[in-house]
């Protein structure tokens, strides 16, 4: 895999890369078998009582190839349909929303991630959920289905303070700066247009 220093703005950690190849790994494994979907957690994630009813929901409807279940942040949200219990299926015209850490993806999403995602770009979960990049339908949960578990916060990656340490001099950033205001546009028109959809 590269070194995504270009696009965003630091040097990866090993952790990093360490992430995005156990996800690359888990495609290998679901696209091998017979299954339909694959529903994907982390290590760090606590299930809730509404996962399993609003699973039945949104594989119901062929209107998705990824469904992100948790974020870190969703602020600016376009729902599509209800998937009962009060939680929507949608778009999101803002992000990154952050966390890989819960999401459903079909043969076809991952067929697609697997061959597109290689080399390493971006962080997994930045790279995850760029559906106008990556030729697939990317949905999100309003509100999650799934949340951070309080005994496993502690990240393996890395802290803030290490985070911090890899990021590139503020001169070298600006190719970052250019890429993410593109992005911002990118993801407004993906989440508003027919292309999200087949």
């Amino acid at each position: 895999m590269g070194r995504p220093c270009r696009l965003h703005g630091k040097i990866p950690m090993d952790g990093e890369y360490g992430c995005y190849q156990s996800h690359i790994d888990v495609f290998d494994a679901f696209l091998a078998s017979d299954a339909d979907i694959a529903v994907i957690f982390e290590d760090d994630v606590r299930l809730t009582p509404a996962l399993l009813p609003a699973l039945d929901r949104i594989v119901a409807v062929d209107d998705w190839d990824v469904v992100k279940l948790m974020h870190h942040r969703l602020p600016v949200f376009r729902g599509h349909r209800s998937i009962g219990g009060g939680h929507r299926l949608g778009t999101s015209l803002f992000g990154p929303t952050g966390s890989s850490a819960a999401y459903v993806v079909n043969r076809q999403g991952a067929s697609a991630l697997r061959q597109r995602l290689v080399p390493m770009q971006l962080p997994y979960d930045v790279a995850l959920e760029r559906g106008w990049a990556l030729g697939v339908r990317v949905r999100h949960v309003e509100p999650d289905l799934v949340a951070g578990n309080p005994l496993t916060q502690q990240s393996l990656i890395g802290g803030r303070a290490k985070y911090s340490a890899m990021k590139l001099a503020p001169w070298r950033r600006l190719t970052t700066l250019l890429f993410r205001t593109a992005e911002v546009v990118r993801r407004a028109r993906f989440g508003l247009s027919g292309r999200s959809s087949r």
